[in-house]
Order: structure tokens, then C-alpha cells, then sequence
């Protein structure tokens, strides 16, 4: 996958001293796809598969995401009761707009891994409902089947190496 850190400019230098840190380490693993830092706007681009955060950047970019669709449900939903020609077009946007909205759906994802333990545990979201929990709890059960934390932990554990050789060259 394409790693990147969310940062406040792509330079290598940008961000917190902690980001100029990781920055460096992962640039220095060869093993890892790094792509160096990405900016809040290439999130919902899709630039990078796997952006590390620290947890509270993190927590506050998904809310926006999700106050981002649940603004776009409603502001569609307001355009189709208002106009007739604009309720025809949101008909022809269709399937476009459910494919949107369920990118957007974080019920649908139930959870993210919190990373860095040494057991799986989801972080769901404090709004929950019924689906959203079960969908958090079949993560789970996916993360243990694929031993998510073992994978991780091995993946660390090697990657620390190569860079622990290359900083001593």
C-alpha cells in the first residue's frame, strides 16, 4: 500500500517535529511504499492508501469527513424537495450519489484498529447504532483471522532493522 503522513505541506520538513521524525525513519526503510507527506486535501483524494496520524489529528480529519457527506446528504436531499428539474437530476446522479454516500457511511465501517497494542481493539464511534457495531465487531473478527497485530508487530519489527542498518552506515 501507498504510506503517507498527514502533514501541513508535502516538503519533508513540514509539521511537528514528531512528523519531521517519521518522516525521516519511513523515508529511510526501503521496504515500506512511503510516499512522504500528504495534506488534509488528498484524504478524500485517495492519494495514499494507509495515512499515519497522530490520534487526535486523526479523530478530528475522520469527523470532518463524515460531517462532509451527512452535509451532502442533506443539501441533496433539500435540492430534490425545492425544484422539479433539480429532483430529475439528482435521478440521473443516482447511482453515483448511493455510491458517494456509502464511501462516506461510517456505520458501514463500524470502526478503525487502534494500532500500537498488543491486542485488536476498535475504536467505534460514541454515536453508534446497531449496524455500526456489528460491523465494528465483524472488523475485529476479520483483524484476528488475518492476525492483523502479529502481521504488524513482524512488519515493525524488520522494518526497524533495515532502519537501525541504514542510520548506522
Amino acid at each position: 500500500p501507498k504510506i503517507a503522513l498527514l502533514s501541513n505541506g508535502a516538503e519533508a520538513n513540514k509539521g511537528a517535529p514528531e512528523v519531521v521524525q517519521a518522516h525521516r525513519i519511513l523515508r529511510g526503510i526501503p521496504s515500506l511504499n512511503f510516499i512522504g507527506n500528504v495534506e488534509g486535501l488528498d484524504i478524500p483524494k485517495g492519494t495514499a492508501d494507509v495515512i499515519v496520524c497522530e490520534g487526535f489529528l486523526g479523530n478530528v480529519a475522520l469527523k470532518m469527513l463524515e460531517g462532509v457527506g451527512e452535509v451532502a446528504s442533506t443539501l441533496i436531499r433539500d435540492a430534490s424537495e425545492k425544484n422539479l428539474i433539480w429532483r430529475m437530476g439528482i435521478g440521473m446522479l443516482y447511482q453515483g450519489i448511493q455510491h458517494l454516500k456509502a464511501l462516506t457511511d461510517w456505520k458501514q465501517y463500524g470502526g478503525a484498529p487502534i494500532l500500537g497494542l498488543n491486542r485488536v481493539v476498535i475504536k467505534a464511534h460514541g454515536r453508534s447504532n446497531a449496524r455500526a457495531i456489528r460491523n465494528a465487531i465483524k472488523l475485529a473478527h476479520k483483524a484476528m483471522e488475518k492476525k492483523m497485530i502479529h502481521r504488524i508487530n513482524s512488519g515493525l519489527q524488520l522494518a526497524t532493522e533495515v532502519w537501525k542498518k541504514n542510520e548506522s552506515r
